[in-house]
């Protein structure tokens, strides 16, 4: 009698578990990356995709536990089965499939790591939310909770720094620059801001209550939070979900009559938006007195008029017109996952003037395009365009769709808001966002009804397989068989997410190892070891989060303990990003520091040819060649500089005029150097005929014609004399003298 009580107990422990597995799961992906602390990483990105990775496998494991979800392939069956599924497992293989293009392969395969678990996501929530839709509800109030809790810290944090700067300019401008919650900059903290209003709004409109409240303060607080952030994309982004609501609500009221009271309040409240904003404005000037100093229509208009003329932006527009130029090059298959930032610098190089770059296009479907070709492209942003069109069919078909555009609300209102960061920002490498936009493509693959060509595939592969002659009937129609795919696809899977996990936890470890390094380069300072880097990198991947060859942190540590030797060694073994530069660069001083002279000119002119504007190098370069003498080489380089700088510089254009000048008498120097001896041992016949020699040999050579021309003085030769000084005033020569001297032998 105990013994079944405690199973009884155990049995409803069990269950009442497992019912809350779901939502907790749910949550747990909205959460998991924003709360994931930065463990000492470079870059709090690599350990949170590193937590979702875990979260994958954990959620994944349990999935596999449930009768829902029996037999265990079936969660793979209805994802695929699904247009939208359908076309994103074709996305991640036409990704995989731009490995082949990949100049790093290393960068390819952490990228597609950070696709396959961003993948994995979707597909767990998907099959939670297709056999229990309600369990929208909870997520929807987990993240509307979450919306509330960054915008309060916005609040927070922006009165606790108006008691340090009063005046209202300081306090916006500190307020953006440190301002982050949980979040790795401002700029993640505005885009989760924004990305998760959707939430709130589907609480707003389609719940009752104090879950309805929730939403409609939720959505409140998110607006006025974005408000001071002062981000632009975000600014436009709220413009375009008001407009899109509006519509919403608007088409609502002419097809669902049934809610037509609820319609016509949330227009009125939505028409009223600039006034409750302006009220909140109001609300926080209370608290924070220098706040009514500042205009806020101004603000914001002054902000969006920026768009155009602003720095930033134009550099973006230059960003997106290089991968232009990539996607020409490539248009098939791309230039690999994740080598945008390598093959880009082939075009930023040639005017960057420091190693600063822009390792992200700022725009996520352009440089998805890059990457994995037009067809990746396209993939991509039929995802968006897929979710939007379910919506609206739900919408405007109602039941008859066979979905209800109740939930279709919520993914096409995220991925709307998604559209708008990956347009402006690179929402791919951020975990916080990715997290929800595996939400969002989750849900909309789990509430529409698009179905996938899987039936007419499987003809043609039948049909393929009778063409072959191939035991059909006792292979694959064998139910041992489908027993043996049913269970081993998931193992597949579990095997492909351990992976994963392995590759991030590598990543997270070179990221903890790139904070070090940064840290005391920044300091000024190498105390480490150079073994901790030697050993301590992992194989991937082989460039930095901020596009330095890891091959190069390792470097600056044996310059520092002065082994250049093996220096060279590391340096000369790959070549992860070719046009990057700093290869050549730390080759070029390693061979310096060994005496090796004309190998360090040599790494010194490859560099300048893949960065002609760093003017450290060009300057050095000049520097070595001067000391050998070897002013031909030193000519073109120069001359090549100015050209393609316009001739932009006075400096440079007088160095290149006198080092060509040293260039043209070594080559006549066998005539120069005795013609001057003469010259000065006013041996002037003798002088003259050397100066000849040189005119008929390097014409010019400007400074033998004045020479020959006071020869000719000195040898009572007027003619000859008045014709040299025309050739040189004929060339632009403007001297003094000389016009003095043509006066005196005109008399």
């Amino acid at each position: 009698m105990i013994n079944k009580q405690k199973n009884q107990t155990i049995q409803g422990l069990l269950s009442w578990f497992l019912a809350l597995f779901n939502p907790l799961i749910l949550v747990g992906y909205g959460f998991i990356t924003v709360l994931t602390p930065r463990l000492g990483a470079f870059d709090s990105a690599g350990t949170k995709f590193l937590a979702l990775a875990i979260l994958n496998l954990v959620a994944f494991f349990f999935l596999m536990l449930r009768k829902e979800q029996r037999p265990p392939n079936k969660i793979f069956s209805a994802f695929f089965g699904n247009r939208i599924g359908f076309l994103y497992g074709l996305f991640l293989a036409v990704s995989l499939l731009s490995f082949l293009k990949a100049l790093n392969p290393a960068e390819s395969l952490i990228t597609f790591t950070k696709l396959f678990t961003v993948f994995t996501a979707a597909l767990i929530i998907a099959a939670i939310l297709r056999d229990n839709k309600k369990q929208a509800t909870p997520l929807a109030i987990g993240m509307s909770l979450l919306l509330l809790a960054d915008a309060a810290n916005v609040f927070n944090q922006l009165w606790q720094m108006a008691e340090k700067h009063p005046n209202i300019a300081d306090l916006f401008s500190t307020l953006q620059s440190e301002i982050k919650h949980g979040y790795s900059n401002k700029n993640i903290l505005s885009s989760a801001l924004f990305v998760k209003l959707p939430f709130a709004l589907w609480l707003w409109t389609f719940k009752k209550g104090l879950v309805k409240i929730l939403g409609l303060v939720a959505t409140f607080a998110g607006i006025m939070a974005l408000i001071p952030l002062s981000s632009r994309a975000f600014y436009l982004g709220l413009a375009l979900l008001t407009l899109a609501y509006l519509l919403f609500l608007l088409l609502r009221i002419f097809i669902d009559r049934n809610r037509l009271k609820m319609a016509m309040v949330s227009v009125i409240i939505v028409a009223l938006i600039p006034l409750f904003i302006y009220l909140g404005w109001l609300g926080l000037s209370h608290y924070i007195p220098s706040i009514k100093t500042f205009n806020l229509k101004d603000d914001i208009t002054a902000r969006l008029s920026t768009i155009k003329s602003d720095e930033a932006a134009g550099i973006r527009t230059v960003s997106w017109r290089r991968s232009f130029k990539l996607i020409r090059e490539e248009p098939l298959l791309g230039v690999g996952a994740g080598n945008w930032k390598i093959n880009v610098l082939k075009f930023e190089n040639q005017t960057a003037p420091d190693y600063t770059y822009y390792y992200y296009n700022h725009n996520d479907f352009i440089q998805t395009t890059a990457e994995t070709g037009l067809v990746g492209g396209l993939l991509f942003l039929s995802l968006f365009v897929l979710v939007g069109w379910a919506f609206l069919v739900s919408l405007f078909k109602g039941a008859a769709s066979g979905t209800s555009y109740e939930y279709l609300f919520l993914p096409a209102f995220g991925m709307l808001c998604y559209s708008v960061d990956a347009f402006f920002n690179f929402p791919f490498d951020r975990p916080e966002i990715q997290s929800l936009f595996a939400i969002f493509l989750g849900s909309g693959i789990a509430f529409s009804s698009m179905r996938a060509p899987v039936k007419k595939l499987r003809e043609i592969w039948e049909k393929v397989l009778k063409e072959i002659q191939f035991p059909t009937d006792a292979v694959v129609f064998n139910p041992w068989f489908k027993r043996i795919i049913a269970y081993l696809l998931p193992g597949m899977f579990i095997l492909l997410i351990l992976g994963s996990i392995y590759l991030l936890y590598e990543n997270f470890r070179s990221l903890r190892l790139q904070a070090v390094a940064k840290y005391e380069v920044e300091k000024g300072e190498l105390t480490v070891p150079s073994y901790v880097f030697m050993s301590g990198f992992p194989s991937i991947p082989s460039i930095s989060v901020e596009g330095v060859p890891i091959m190069i942190l390792k470097t600056r540590y044996l310059f520092n303990e002065g082994d250049y030797a093996r220096a060279i060694r590391v340096l000369k073994a790959e070549n992860p990003s070719p046009w990057e530069s700093r290869r050549e660069l730390f080759l070029s001083f390693a061979y310096e520091m060994t005496g090796n002279s004309d190998s360090s000119i040599c790494y010194s002119i490859q560099v300048f040819n893949l960065k002609p504007f760093y003017m450290a190098n060009l300057d050095r370069l000049c520097k070595m060649l001067e000391e050998r003498e070897q002013f031909k080489k030193e000519d073109s380089i120069l001359m090549e500089f100015n050209r393609i700088s316009g001739n932009a510089s006075q400096p440079y254009i007088d160095m290149q005029r006198e080092v060509h000048r040293k260039a043209t008498i070594q080559k006549v120097e066998q005539f120069y150097y005795p013609a001057m001896n003469q010259f000065k041992l006013k041996n002037y016949r003798e002088a003259a005929a050397n100066f000849s020699k040189i005119i008929e040999t390097e014409p010019e050579l400007l400074e033998a014609w004045e020479k020959r021309a006071w020869c000719y003085f000195y040898l009572n030769e007027p003619k000859l004399c008045v014709a040299d000084i025309d050739h040189l005033a004929g060339s632009g020569v403007k001297n003094g003298e000389l016009e003095d001297l043509r006066k005196k032998v005109t008399r």
